[in-house]
């Protein structure tokens, strides 16, 4: 069996590519066979049936153009224009023939035949009518013409249209028929041409992927194998080969190059453990070329170098160790590792001369003197430590003035101290007394106020039930000028009467005059028609004179009415101002009642506040008592770090 491993590259690609033109070809070819099929439906259809389609139509539009002919020339009273219509007739004859004759060479399926035939018969019929008819057109028998029409052509011509028709119908049929093999013929391409795509797609793919794994997996596992080697740094990894191609190749290569370096590695491995446990004489041994050897070689040198520095370099950490810093290194080494050994001795040498003077000046400060500093010179950290060590003594000497001025200082702050809280002790003592009386005044002050807003408030209700008073006065007067107004309006309506009293009077005085009158011009049978007269103008007189009377009366109440309004309106302005007056006050004793209940919580808080101020000139005394002590105490501690400060020169 083929293995696919063993071809190279270059002939699966061409095997691949081989395989997709063959399916290619294979997909033309059926598409051109099937288009051909497609090609010649349509063509029959074209150029055969639908032209006997067209023959049937013209046949049926002939018909149809004989037809008006004939009604036309019927119902024409111009015989050009008959003649005209009959020539139109004749005319359309040879279309019809033509047409027959054409359908009768081409129409070649049973069905087309058979119905072929019915249209020849069905023409022969109406042509034989046809002429009948034109025949009586021609004679000028017009009425027996159309019921001619009528009666027996109708039919005829309409058996003639249909079997054109039916004609018509048969060859559409034939017409679908093709069409729908054409359109099954583009199917059965369409699918096969789609089944050979599918088919070459898949194949391409199942190719394609096959080649592409075949020459991928094993570029990828060689790309993993790098990756894996670079993170790792493990050298024991190696590619699997597979097949004889260019791949394998590779992987056969990869694996002698990882050989050789693990093997370079594993010695340089072994000479730098060695290094990093102590052990200078390990060496690499194996045979090795190129850049390989030249690294060997190296390597060596290296460990031999570091095996003489480190040496030279434990010598002399052991003289330090022990104390000794003159210690002289004598090692024979170049390069680096020379400039390393000298740096040493320099280092050793620098060291030896500062710790000698360092040495010194704290032996110095031990014993008190602190003038002394660090004078060696020295580099990088010798020369910090000898700024640190004398900005140390700068700073302690420093300090201790300070302490020393401080302690001073605090030996009499402490004193003054004692002074000022005693001075407080007396204060709050007074103070407590002083805010005890307060407290007894805000309280009697405290009760007073309490009276003044009872007595505020009670004045203040008395002021609200004034008001009340005054309004019901201001009402009742508005009522009893209401009742005044009346009386007067009143008065007026009796003016009126009496005045329409005094006119009867005045009219009844006449009348009895001019009784009397007529009485005496009747002599002495009017004498007791006058005496009735002579009582009835006294009454008359008496009544007027009584009704001026009335009239001056109330004249006289008219005007006592309208002094009584303006009083009325007099004591209601006084009312208003009253009331007024009243209001005002009673906002006056609110506002004071306001203001006095504020003063009561003022009072209160003020109370609660003289409280507190007690309690805290309480522990005000009590604290004082404290500071007293402290200060005592702060004396004795000043006093001891002066003493022990002057031990110290500076």
């Amino acid at each position: 069996m083929l293995n696919i491993q063993n071809l190279r590259i270059g002939t699966r690609l061409g095997l691949s590519f081989a395989i997709l033109l063959a399916l290619l070809v294979a997909m033309a070819a059926v598409g051109i066979q099937e288009l051909a099929k497609v090609a010649k439906d349509t063509d029959t259809i074209a150029h055969d049936r639908l032209i006997k389609v067209s023959l049937a139509q013209t046949i049926e539009n002939e018909v149809n153009r004989q037809s008006r002919a004939i009604r036309t020339a019927l119902i024409a009273d111009d015989k050009k224009v008959v003649a005209a219509e009959l020539e139109k007739i004749k005319d359309s004859a040879p279309r019809i023939t033509d047409a027959v004759a054409r359908l009768q060479a081409t129409v070649d399926t049973a069905e087309g035949q058979a119905a072929l035939t019915r249209l020849v018969q069905a023409q022969k019929v109406f042509e034989d009518h046809e002429h009948k008819l034109i025949g009586l057109i021609k004679a000028n028998r017009i009425e027996r013409g159309q019921a001619y029409l009528v009666e027996e052509m109708l039919k005829p011509q309409t058996d003639y249209i249909l079997s054109v028709e039916a004609l018509a119908e048969t060859e559409k049929k034939e017409i679908e028929t093709f069409a729908v093999d054409a359109a099954e013929n583009a199917a059965l391409g369409q699918n096969i041409m789609l089944t050979i795509a599918l088919t070459a797609v898949v194949i391409a793919l199942v190719v394609a992927l096959l080649t592409t794994r075949s020459i991928t997996q094993p570029l990828q596992q060689l790309q993993n194998l790098l990756s894996e080697v670079e993170k790792t740094s493990d050298f024991s990894k190696r590619m699997a080969q597979v097949g004889k191609d260019e791949v394998a190749l590779t992987a056969i290569a990869f694996n002698q190059m990882l050989d050789a370096q693990q093997r370079a590695i594993r010695e340089v491995n072994q000479v730098v453990s060695a290094m990093a446990q102590g052990d200078f004489d390990t060496r690499i041994s194996t045979d090795l070329r190129g850049d390989l050897a030249h690294m060997k070689q190296a390597v060596n040198d290296s460990s031999e170098s570091v095996k003489v520095t480190m040496a030279a370099l434990n010598e002399v950490m052991q003289s330090l160790h022990d104390g000794h810093f003159g210690v002289q290194i004598q090692a024979q080494v170049h390069g680096q590792f020379k400039v390393t050994l000298d740096h040493a001795a320099k280092a050793t040498a620098a060291l030896q001369a500062m710790m000698g003077e360092v040495g010194q000046v704290m032996s110095r400060v031990s014993q008190g003197d602190l003038t002394s500093r660090v004078q060696a010179a020295g580099r990088g950290d010798l020369e910090q430590l000898k700024i640190n060590i004398n900005q140390s003594l700068d700073t302690l000497a420093r300090t201790l003035r300070e302490i020393n001025t401080n302690t001073q200082l605090l030996a009499s702050q402490a004193t003054q101290t004692n002074q000022a809280v005693s001075q407080i002790a007396a204060g709050a003592d007074t103070q407590t007394t002083s805010i005890g009386q307060v407290a007894t005044a805000l309280r009697m002050s405290s009760d007073s106020i309490a009276d003044v807003s009872s007595n505020t408030e009670s004045a203040s209700y008395q002021s609200r039930e004034s008001v009340a008073l005054v309004r019901s006065g201001k009402q009742k007067m508005l009522q009893m000028a209401e009742v005044v107004n009346n009386i007067a309006a009143n008065s007026q309506k009796i003016n009126k009467i009496s005045e329409v009293i005094e006119s009867i009077a005045n009219r009844t005085n006449l009348l009895s005059l001019n009784a009397a009158i007529e009485a005496a011009r009747a002599g002495e049978q009017g004498k007791g028609f006058a005496v009735v007269a002579d009582e009835v103008g006294k009454l008359a007189v008496s009544s007027a004179e009584s009704t001026k009377e009335i009239a001056i009366l109330v004249k006289q109440a008219t005007v006592e009415a309208q002094r009584a309004v303006q009083t009325v309106s007099g004591v209601n302005e006084d009312m208003d101002k009253i009331e007024a007056g009243a209001g005002k006050t009673d906002g006056m004793l609110q506002r004071i009642a306001a203001a006095v209940e504020e003063q009561s919580s003022a009072l209160q808080e003020i109370d609660a506040n003289v409280s507190n101020l007690n309690h805290i000139a309480g522990n005000n005394a009590a604290a004082a008592d404290e500071l007293t002590a402290t200060a005592l105490e702060l004396e004795k501690i000043a006093d001891n770090n002066r003493r022990e400060v002057e031990k110290f020169h500076f």
